[in-house]
C-alpha cells in the first residue's frame, strides 16, 4: 500500500483584476536548449515525441534573455561599434585585413596580435573594421564567435563590467551555442549580480563550446593598469584568437602575451586618400570650389596627407577646418596655415573657438567645463539642460535649451556624441583642453555646484505637486539625477566647500540666501515622501540636500546652521533606524554635537538639541555595550532636563530618554541604581503625560519593561504586578501607536500565562494583540511585524478550555502568514468597492499615523516630520492626533453592514458558517508545549476539541528524517532559492513498495536531477516509522474523536471527507498518507477518509455558497511543457494531456489541448476555461510567494500575474508539476505552496503533489483522475461543460488504484545515480569541483553514464539519423566507391563484416560511414607537418562524401558540430575529476581530430545468436571518451566488474558517454575503459551515431601525475595519442586487407 504524493486544496471566489501581457527582449535569436544532466546505465525510458502546438516549435520569447543580461550587468559597446563603422569612408583598412599577420589570426587558433599605433592612428576604426570582417567570414559555422570591447579615458571599467560584457556578446549574439550554459549558470546562480571571478570562470566555460573565437579589444592602453594586467591574464587564459590595438603596451605584453604577433597602426596613404576624396563628395562647398578643377582635389590629398603624419585624426580636423572656405586660395590659404602636429592641431582649433562670437565661445566654455569636471559622462540631454541654467535670473527654464547640434558646432570638432553620451573626440583632446584656462570660470566646480542648486531650485514647485509619488518624478527631468547625486561633490570639491574663502560670493546667484532655505525645504519633501515610500533614495536625498544647505551655510550665520545641523542630525538617526547602517548613527552623533557646540547657552532650542544628541550617543552605544558611550549620553540628555521648564511639552520625552540610557547602562553593566533610576525616572515621565497622549503607551511599556527587569532581579511580586498593569494599560489605550500597543499585548500575554492566573486578561491582551497585527498587516506593512510569532497563542487557549478562541487564533495567524507573505487578498480591496471615499479617507489616515515607522523601546521611537526643523517654516495650526483621526475612521467604517470586525480576528461564530454541508474541517495546531486539533462540522454550534500527544521535537524528528530520506532518494530538489526555500517532493511510493509497470525509468517531475550519488541505500524503516508516527499520534487518535472507522469497500459506499488544515511544522508532513506499512494488518487514512488541504478555514467559503459558473466558460484547458531551458525535460507530459484530452473528447466536454503553449497564451486561455490542467514544471518560493511560478519554454507564470487576472470562473486547477504544494519554510514555520496561491488566485480546487513524482506515476494518476471524475458526471447532462465539484473522489479513487498496481519485489527499480553536470555551468569553483567528484565515481566505477538535455536538438538527431539511412539504403557499389580502404585518414564507408573489433570474432555484422574534422580553406592540414616539424597527425584531413544526396553534408556536419560542444563541455569536468587544472586539457586537444561515425546494424535472430559475428564484437574505445546516440532499438550491452553483460537500454533524449584507452592509459587506469558490445535482437534496423574524442596526435598517454603515486611502476608503455589509435584502427580493418596508412 503507498501513500500518495497528491493533495486536493479548496478555495474562495475568482478575484477579477485586469490582464498582464509579456515583454519581449527585442532583437535576440531564438533557441530552446535544456539543461545538462546525466544518469547511470541500467534504464530505459519511453520517448514521447512532442511539439508545440500553438506555437513554432524551438522559438523561444525572450524573456529569460532579458533577464540573464540584467544579470550579468555587461557594458555595452554597440554604440562605439557602430559609430566607428559609421565613419569610416568604404574600403579604407584594406591593408591591414591583408597583413599575413592578419591572415594568421583568421585561420589559427590561440593567436594573439597585438596592432599599436600613436594617439589619432584610425586604431578604432580599424578594430572596427577587423571585426566585421570576421563576422563576415565565417557565415556558415555558427560555432565561430566574434566579440568586442572598445575601452575609454573617461568612461573606465573594471574587469569584470569588460568580462560581463564580452559573456553577453556570446549570449545573445550566439544563443544556437551558449543559451544551455547560460540557462543552467543563471537558474542555478544564488546571487542577483557575478562577482569578477564568477564572470571569468562563466566565461571560460562558454569559450570552450565554441571551434573558435575572435576577442578584439580597442583602447587596452585607456584602462588602468590594473586593468590591463587583469584582463589580458584572462583572454590569454581563454586559447581565443586576441586582436589588441593600443597604443605601445610593451610592458604588459611581455609579461602576459611574450609570443604575440606585432603590427604597428598609421593612417595608410590609401586610406588618407580615399578619406579626403570622401569628405570633399560629402561638402557642397568644397565640390563647388573644385568643381571641373581634378588638379586641386589631388594637391589637397598630397598636402593632408603629408601634414597629417599618419595620424586619422589630424586628418580630420584639417578637413573640418577648410569646411567653411569659399574660394580655392582661401582653402590652400587654410591649409598652409594649419599645424600638422596632434597638440598644434588642438590649439589652432581652439583659436578658431575664440574668434567666435562671445556668445558661442561662452557656450563652448561651458561645455569643456563640465566635460573635463563632471562625476561621469553626461547625456546630451543632460548638458543640454545643464547649459540652459540661467545665473543671471537663477532659473532653469526649457526655453533656453541649445540643441544638441548647435552646441556641438562652436566647439569646432573637438566634442562629439559616442555611446549616448558627449565625450571629447579623443583622449589627446581632454589632455589637451585641462591645460587650458578658461576666461570667467575660476573655481570649476563651483560652476558645476551653483548649476546643479539651481537646477533644483527651479523644479522645487513640480516636485511639491508630486509629494507622495515615486522617485520617478524626480528623475523625470534629465539633468535632476546627476544634480541630485554629484552636486554636493562638487560643493565640496569647490573652494566654498572646503570653507576656505571668507567670500564665495562672487560665484553664487543673487538670492542664494533664499536657495538655501529652498534646500531645507527639499530635505524635508524628501523626508515626508521617505514616510509613506520607505525608498532609501528618498531618504538620501533629503540627506544630500541637507548637506548641501549645511555646507553653504558658514558658521556666521549663528542662527541657521545649527537648525540645519540638527535636521542633518536626525536625517542620518532616521535612515538608521529604518537601515541600521551604523556609520548613520555615526554621522548622527557627530552632527548632533556640532550643533549643541554652535547653540548659545539660554538658546530655547539647546535642550532639545542636547536630547536629540543625548538619543544619538545611546543608540550609537547600545549595539557595542559601550559603557562610556552610554554616560555620555546620560550626561546630555540630563543637561537637556535640567534646562528645560516645568511644565514644557518635550520635558517627559527627555525624562523618558534619559530613563531609557539608564537602563540600557543597566543592561550592559548590571548597575542595580541604574535600573532604579530609570524606574524613578519613568514615572515622573508618566506624571507629566496627560491620558490620550500618542507617546503614554510607549511609556507605560518602558516602565512596565523596567519594572519586570527588577522583579527578576530581585523576585518582588509588586513589581511584577504593577508590570503587568501598565502593560495592560499601554494594550488597550485606544490612541496609542499600534505599534507600542502590540508590543505591549505580547508581553503581557507572555507574563500572565506563565503564571496561570488572569485567564480573562489573557483573553483581552490576546485579542488586542491579533487585532493589532491585523490592523498592521492589513495596511501591507507587514514586513514591519514579521518579528513578532503568534504561533504560541492557540496553546494558550486550548489550555484553559477556551476552544473558540483557539480557533479564532488559528485561522487569523494563517490569514497574517498569507497576509504578511504577500498580502494575496488585501481587505482594503473590499472596502474600496464599498466605500471608496472611506478607503481614501483611511489610507490617508494610516499614513499620518506612520503606521510602518519603527518603534524602538526608547527615545524618539518615531523621527516625524514635525521633528525635522527648517529655517523659517511656519507652525501648523493644531488638530487631531493622527491616533484620533484614525480611530474616528475605524468607528464609522465598523458601523457599517459587512465591516463589523474589519481589521480584526473573525469571530468563531462567523468561522462556523463557512463549513460545508457534508465532512469535517480539521485544524491541527502545534508549538513548543502542546499539540491540538480542532473539529468542525456543520450544524454544531460550537468547535470539538481534540488534544493530541505529539510533542514538537518529535514532530521535528520526523520531519527530518522524512526530509533526509527525500534527499537521499533524490526527491528534494533545491533550485538555487534561499535555504529558507525548501523544495520537497516525493515519488508516490510505499516504504516497502516500487512503481513496477510497463515504462521502466523514472523520469522525476522535479527542476534539476539528484545532486549526489546514493553510495549508501536510503533506510527505509525511517519513512515507515515517519507515517506510523503520525499516524498513531495525530490521525488516529482524531478518527476515533470523530467516531470514523474504516469502511468496507465492497460495500462500494463512499469515505467520509476530512478537509485538513495543519499548522507550523505539522504542513510538511504528509498527514494524507499517514499509516501502517509493510504488514499484515496494514492501514492508512486512504482507507477511512478522503482527504483535502486547506489552508485556512475561509477558504470553504465557496463550498458553501457556490456560485454558478459560466456555460461558456465551464470546460478544460490542457497544456503541457516537456521541454523547458535549463530544467529537466518530461517527455511523458505529452502523452498526458494527450491521453486526458482524448477522455475528454469521448465525453463530448467542452475542452482544449495546446501543446507547448507560450505563458502568455496559457493566461489568456485560463481566463476562457473553468478548469485548468498543467503538465509542466513548477517552483514555489518562500521568500516572496508572488514569485512562485509555472515554467514555460519561453519564460515563467508566476502567482503575481495569475492574481492580476480575471479569473471569475475558475473551478479546478490540476497542477500534474513538481513543487505545486511542496511546502517551504517560511514565516513562523508556516507552510507556503503554489497550489495555496492558485486557490487565492480563484481556483475553488487544486490538485497537486505534494512532493516529486516521477513522469510516469505522473501521468498514469492524472489519466485515472480524469477518467473517474468524467464517469460519475455521465448521468448529468453538463452540457459539454466541466465540473470538478465531485475532484476530491476522484482523487481518491485514482490513487487507490495506483496503489493496487505497486510491486513490492523492485527495491531498487524508482533510484538512479544522476550526477548533476549542470553545475558544469555555474560560476562557482566548489560547485564544478564537487560535480566532477561525481563524474570522478562514474569514471573509477564504472566507466560508463548518461548524458541528459546535453544540448543536441531533436531536430538535428533526426536530420542526421535521416541522412544515414539515405545513404545505408544506396546500392553497395555506390557505398563501395567511398571505401574506408581508399582514405589515407580513416575517412569514408566501411562495409557489412568490414570490421573485427573481436579477434576472436568472423567481423562484425554493421556497416559504417566515418568523417572527421572538416578543414577550413587555407587551414593547416592536419595530416601536415606543422611548422616546427612535429608530425600533427595522419587521421585528420578531408572528407569524402557520396553525391546526389542532397542536404547529407550539411545534416552529418550539424550533428557532428553540436556533438564536438558538447564535448568541450565534459573535457574541464575530467580535469577536475583528476585533481588538474580545469584548462588541462585545453593545450592538448586543440587539433583533435574526433572521429564521427554513423552506424547501421541489420537485425539478427534474437533466439540463436552466432557470438563470433554480433553488430559489434566485444571491445574498448581507442580515445578518451565516446559519445553516443543510440535509437530504440537498443542492443547496447557493457561488462561490469563482475564480468556480466548488463543492457545500456535506450533512455530517450540521453547521449550515452563512455571512458577508451586514452584515458585508462593517461590515468594509469584510475579511469576505466569499459568493455562493450552490441547485439542487435530487436527484430528491427538499428541505427547509431558515436563520436569518439581524443587528444592531439603527438601527444604522449604518459601518466598524469595525481593517478600514479611515488615509487609506483606505470602499467602501460608511454606512446603518442596518434599512434595509438592508428595501431588500433589498422587492427580492426586487418582481416579486410586495409593498406598500410601513413
Amino acid at each position: 500500500m503507498a501513500p500518495s504524493a497528491y493533495d486536493l486544496t479548496y478555495g474562495k471566489e475568482g478575484k477579477t483584476g485586469s490582464s498582464n501581457t509579456a515583454n519581449f527582449f527585442n532583437g535576440s535569436e531564438n533557441a530552446n536548449v535544456g539543461t545538462l544532466t546525466t544518469t547511470m546505465v541500467g534504464r530505459d525510458q519511453v520517448n514521447i515525441s512532442h511539439h508545440y502546438g500553438s506555437v513554432e516549435a524551438n522559438v523561444e520569447i525572450d524573456v529569460q534573455v532579458a533577464e540573464i543580461v540584467e544579470w550579468l550587468k555587461g557594458h555595452n559597446f554597440d554604440d562605439v561599434y557602430r559609430k566607428a563603422l559609421d565613419q569610416r569612408m568604404p574600403n579604407t583598412g584594406r591593408w591591414f585585413l591583408e597583413l599575413p599577420q592578419f591572415q594568421q589570426l583568421v585561420h589559427d587558433t590561440a593567436v594573439t596580435l597585438c596592432a599599436t599605433g600613436m594617439p589619432g592612428s584610425g586604431k578604432t576604426i580599424l578594430s572596427s573594421t577587423s571585426a566585421q570582417h570576421l563576422k563576415e567570414s565565417f557565415p556558415t559555422q555558427p560555432d565561430i564567435a566574434v566579440i568586442f570591447a572598445f575601452l575609454r579615458y573617461d568612461e573606465p571599467l573594471a574587469t569584470r563590467d569588460i568580462l560581463a560584457s564580452l559573456l553577453t556578446q556570446l549570449f545573445v549574439n550566439y544563443r544556437h551555442v551558449t543559451h544551455e550554459v547560460m540557462a543552467c549558470a543563471y537558474s542555478g546562480s544564488q546571487t542577483t549580480t557575478l562577482t569578477g571571478r564568477e564572470v571569468s570562470d562563466l566565461l571560460k566555460v562558454v569559450v570552450r563550446r565554441f571551434t573558435k573565437v575572435f576577442i578584439l579589444v580597442d583602447g587596452l592602453d585607456e584602462a588602468a593598469d590594473d586593468v590591463k594586467d587583469e584582463l589580458l591574464s584572462v583572454l590569454i587564459s581563454l586559447a581565443a584568437n586576441i586582436l589588441l590595438t593600443s597604443r605601445p603596451l610593451d610592458l604588459f605584453l611581455t609579461s602576459h602575451a611574450p609570443g604575440a604577433l606585432r603590427v604597428s597602426i598609421q593612417a595608410h596613404a590609401t586610406d588618407i586618400e580615399i578619406f579626403v576624396a570622401g569628405r570633399v563628395k560629402m561638402s557642397a562647398r568644397l565640390q563647388s570650389i573644385m568643381r571641373n578643377k581634378p588638379d586641386l582635389l589631388d594637391r589637397l590629398i598630397a598636402l593632408i596627407k603629408e601634414t597629417s603624419r599618419g595620424m586619422f585624426l589630424v586628418a580630420r580636423l584639417q578637413m573640418d577646418a577648410i569646411r567653411n572656405c569659399r574660394n580655392v586660395n582661401g582653402l590652400f590659404q587654410a591649409l598652409e596655415n594649419l599645424p600638422s602636429g596632434l597638440n598644434d592641431m588642438y590649439r589652432h582649433t581652439f583659436e578658431r573657438i575664440k574668434a567666435q562670437s562671445d556668445e558661442d565661445v561662452h557656450l563652448a566654455y561651458c561645455v569643456f567645463v563640465w566635460l573635463l569636471h563632471a562625476q561621469r559622462p553626461l547625456s546630451p540631454d543632460e548638458l543640454q539642460e545643464a547649459l540652459a541654467v540661467s545665473f543671471e535670473r537663477c532659473a532653469f527654464d526649457p526655453g533656453d535649451v541649445v540643441p544638441i547640434d548647435l552646441t556641438l558646432s562652436v566647439c569646432c570638432g573637438l566634442v562629439e556624441v559616442e555611446h549616448k553620451a558627449v565625450r571629447f573626440i579623443h583622449y589627446t583632446a581632454q589632455e589637451y583642453m585641462k591645460t587650458v584656462m578658461f576666461d570667467g570660470f575660476p573655481d570649476p566646480h563651483a560652476f558645476l555646484a551653483v548649476t546643479c542648486l539651481i537646477y533644483l531650485h527651479s523644479h522645487l514647485a513640480h516636485l511639491e505637486k508630486a509629494r507622495w509619488s515615486t522617485v520617478s518624478e524626480w528623475e523625470s527631468f534629465h539633468l535632476s539625477s546627476y544634480a541630485h547625486e554629484w552636486g554636493q561633490v562638487h560643493i565640496q570639491t569647490s573652494r566654498v566647500g572646503a570653507l576656505h574663502d571668507p567670500n564665495p560670493s562672487f560665484f553664487l546667484p543673487k538670492g542664494h540666501a533664499g536657495l538655501l532655505s529652498q534646500l531645507a525645504k527639499l530635505s524635508l519633501l524628501f523626508a515626508r515622501r521617505f514616510q509613506h515610500t520607505v525608498n532609501l533614495s528618498d531618504i538620501t536625498g533629503a540627506i544630500s540636500a541637507q548637506q548641501t544647505a549645511v555646507n553653504l551655510t558658514h558658521e556666521e550665520c549663528t542662527g541657521d546652521l545649527p537648525v540645519r545641523l540638527t535636521s542633518l542630525g536626525l536625517l542620518f538617526m532616521l535612515r538608521y533606524e529604518w537601515f541600521g547602517e551604523q556609520s548613520d548613527i555615526v554621522k548622527a552623533a557627530d552632527t548632533l554635537q556640532i550643533a549643541v557646540d554652535l547653540t548659545p547657552s539660554g538658546h530655547a532650542s539647546l535642550p532639545g538639541r542636547l536630547c536629540n544628541l543625548g538619543t544619538a550617543l545611546m543608540r550609537r552605544a547600545e549595539n557595542i555595550c559601550d559603557p562610556l558611550g552610554i554616560a555620555e549620553a546620560i550626561s546630555a540628555i540630563r543637561r537637556a532636563v535640567e534646562l528645560t521648564p516645568e511644565g514644557h511639552a518635550d520635558l517627559p520625552v527627555e525624562l523618558n530618554n534619559l530613563a531609557g540610557a539608564h537602563l540600557l547602562r543597566f543592561l550592559c553593566v548590571e548597575n542595580h541604581s541604574d535600573l532604579a533610576e530609570a524606574i524613578s525616572v519613568l514615572r515622573n515621565a508618566l506624571q507629566l503625560t496627560p491620558d490620550g497622549h500618542e507617546n503614554r503607551p510607549g511609556w507605560l511599556f518602558n516602565l512596565g519593561y523596567a519594572l519586570y527587569s527588577r522583579y527578576l532581579l530581585g523576585g518582588a511580586v509588586e513589581d511584577l504586578d504593577q508590570s503587568v498593569v501598565h502593560f495592560k494599560h499601554a494594550a488597550n489605550d485606544s490612541l496609542g501607536h499600534p505599534h507600542d500597543r502590540l508590543r505591549a499585548a505580547v508581553y503581557l500575554a507572555g507574563l500572565l500565562h506563565p503564571q496561570g492566573r488572569h485567564s480573562s486578561d489573557i483573553l483581552a491582551s490576546f485579542d488586542t494583540a491579533l487585532g493589532l497585527v491585523s490592523l498592521i498587516t492589513g495596511l501591507k506593512k507587514a514586513r514591519q511585524c514579521r518579528h513578532i510569532s503568534l504561533q504560541p497563542l492557540p496553546g494558550i487557549a486550548f489550555s484553559i478550555k477556551r476552544a473558540d478562541k483557539g480557533l479564532e487564533w488559528m485561522e487569523e495567524h494563517r490569514r497574517l502568514i498569507w497576509s504578511q507573505l504577500g498580502n494575496f487578498r488585501s481587505p482594503f480591496d473590499s472596502l474600496h468597492i464599498h466605500d471608496h471615499r472611506l478607503a481614501q479617507s483611511l489610507t490617508r489616515a494610516a499614513k499620518n499615523l506612520d503606521l510602518g515607522a519603527t518603534r524602538s523601546t526608547w527615545g524618539r521611537s518615531r523621527i516625524s516630520m514635525s521633528q525635522i526643523p527648517v529655517v523659517e517654516e511656519h507652525t501648523e495650526k493644531p488638530r487631531a492626533s493622527p491616533e484620533e483621526e484614525w480611530e474616528d475612521i475605524l468607528k464609522e467604517l465598523r458601523a457599517s453592514p459587512g465591516f463589523e470586525t474589519f481589521l480584526q480576528p473573525t469571530p468563531c461564530s462567523n468561522l462556523l458558517q463557512h463549513l460545508p454541508e457534508a465532512g469535517y474541517v480539521v485544524l491541527i495546531h502545534i508549538d513548543d508545549i502542546r499539540c491540538d486539533a480542532v473539529a468542525l462540522l456543520a450544524g454544531l454550534d460550537k468547535p470539538l476539541h481534540i488534544p493530541l500527544d505529539f510533542p514538537l521535537s518529535r514532530a521535528q524528528g520526523y520531519r527530518d528524517g522524512l526530509y533526509n530520506q527525500l534527499q537521499l532518494r533524490g526527491f528534494l530538489i533545491r533550485e538555487g532559492v534561499p535555504e529558507v526555500a525548501t523544495e520537497s517532493i516525493s515519488s508516490g511510493a510505499t516504504p516497502e513498495s516500487r512503481p513496477g509497470c510497463d515504462d521502466p525509468g523514472p523520469v522525476l517531475r522535479a527542476i534539476r536531477p539528484l545532486p549526489f550519488y546514493v553510495r549508501r541505500g536510503p533506510d527505509d524503516r525511517v519513512l515507515r516509522g515517519v507515517l506510523r508516527g503520525i499516524w498513531n499520534s495525530v490521525v488516529k487518535p482524531i478518527l476515533d474523536a470523530l467516531g470514523i472507522t474504516r469502511e468496507d469497500k465492497s460495500t462500494g459506499k463512499r469515505l467520509p471527507r476530512i478537509w485538513w488544515c495543519p499548522a507550523g511544522v505539522l504542513s510538511f508532513l504528509p498527514i494524507h498518507a499517514a499509516g501502517i506499512y509493510g504488514e499484515l494488518e496494514s492501514e492508512s487514512a486512504l482507507d477511512y477518509v478522503v482527504s483535502s488541504y486547506i489552508p485556512s478555514i475561509a477558504a470553504l467559503n465557496d463550498l458553501k455558497n457556490r456560485r454558478p459558473i459560466d456555460k461558456d466558460r465551464s470546460g478544460l484547458f490542457l497544456t503541457n511543457q516537456p521541454d523547458v531551458p535549463g530544467v529537466l525535460s518530461i517527455p511523458g507530459t505529452t502523452a498526458e494531456v494527450r491521453s486526458i484530452y482524448a477522455k475528454a473528447s469521448e465525453h463530448r466536454m467542452r475542452a482544449l489541448k495546446l501543446e507547448g503553449v507560450t505563458a502568455e497564451e496559457c493566461l489568456r486561455r485560463m481566463e476562457e476555461f473553468s478548469s485548468i490542467h498543467l503538465a509542466c514544471h513548477a517552483s514555489s518560493n518562500a521568500a516572496d510567494p508572488l514569485q512562485s511560478r509555472f515554467r514555460f519554454h519561453d519564460s515563467s507564470l508566476n502567482l503575481a500575474t495569475i492574481l492580476k487576472t480575471n479569473l471569475q470562473n475558475a473551478d479546478l486547477a490540476f497542477l500534474s508539476a513538481c513543487q505545486t504544494s511542496t511546502v517551504e519554510v517560511g514565516l513562523h514555520n508556516e507552510a507556503v505552496h503554489l497550489a495555496a496561491g492558485m486557490l487565492a488566485a480563484g481556483y475553488r480546487r487544486v490538485v497537486a503533489t505534494m512532493w516529486s513524482i516521477d513522469d510516469h506515476t505522473a501521468r498514469q494518476v492524472a489519466v485515472d483522475f480524469y477518467d473517474r471524475l468524467l464517469s460519475y458526471g455521465e448521468s448529468e447532462n453538463h452540457e459539454g461543460g466541466f465540473d470538478g465539484a465531485l475532484s476530491a473522489q476522484a482523487l481518491n479513487d485514482a490513487i487507490q488504484s495506483h496503489r493496487a498496481r505497486l510491486s513490492h519485489d523492485s527495491e531498487d527499480s524508482l533510484y538512479a545515480w544522476i550526477p548533476d553536470i549542470s553545475d558544469a555551468f555555474s560560476t562557482d569553483i566548489n560547485a564544478r569541483r564537487k560535480l566532477a567528484d561525481e563524474i570522478r565515481d562514474a569514471c573509477v566505477n564504472v566507466g560508463f553514464f548518461y548524458v541528459k538535455s546535453h544540448g543536441i536538438k531533436e531536430s538535428t538527431v533526426e536530420k542526421a539519423i535521416a541522412a544515414a539511412k539515405d545513404f545505408f539504403s544506396l546500392p553497395e557499389e555506390v557505398k563501395m566507391e567511398l571505401d574506408i580502404h581508399k582514405s589515407s585518414n580513416f575517412k569514408g564507408y566501411t562495409a557489412l563484416l568490414g570490421e573485427n573489433t573481436d579477434v576472436t570474432g568472423n567481423g562484425d555484422l554493421h556497416e559504417g560511414f566515418d568523417i572527421g574534422w572538416e578543414l577550413e580553406p587555407g587551414q593547416l592540414d592536419l595530416g601536415q607537418t606543422a611548422a616546427s616539424g612535429a608530425e600533427i597527425g595522419p587521421m585528420s584531413g578531408e572528407n569524402v562524401w557520396p553525391e546526389g544526396l542532397d542536404g547529407f553534408k550539411d545534416a552529418v556536419l550539424e550533428y557532428y558540430h553540436s556533438a564536438l560542444a558538447l564535448g568541450r563541455v565534459l573535457f574541464p569536468l575530467f580535469a577536475l575529476a583528476l585533481d588538474m587544472p580545469e584548462d588541462w586539457f585545453d593545450d592538448k586537444t586543440k587539433q583533435s581530430a574526433a572521429i564521427m561515425r554513423l552506424l547501421h546494424y541489420p537485425p539478427q535472430n534474437p533466439t540463436k545468436v552466432d557470438q563470433g559475428q554480433i553488430g559489434i564484437g566485444e571491445h574498448t574505445d581507442y580515445e578518451c571518451f565516446t559519445l553516443l546516440w543510440q535509437d530504440k532499438a537498443g542492443g547496447l550491452q557493457v561488462k561490469n566488474a563482475s564480468g556480466k553483460w548488463i543492457d545500456a537500454v535506450p533512455i530517450p533524449g540521453t547521449i550515452v558517454v563512455n571512458l577508451g584507452d586514452q584515458f585508462a592509459r593517461w590515468t594509469d587506469d584510475v579511469f576505466k575503459s569499459t568493455s562493450h558490445r552490441v547485439i542487435n535482437r530487436s527484430g528491427a534496423e538499428r541505427y547509431s551515431i558515436p563520436v569518439f574524442f581524443g587528444t592531439d596526435y603527438d601527444v604522449l598517454l604518459q601518466p598524469i601525475p595525481t593517478c600514479l603515486s611515488p615509487g609506483r611502476t606505470p602499467q602501460y608503455e608511454v606512446v603518442s595519442a596518434g599512434d595509438y589509435v592508428k595501431s588500433r584502427l589498422q587492427a580492426t580493418y586487418a582481416h579486410s586487407a586495409v593498406p598500410a596508412k601513413a
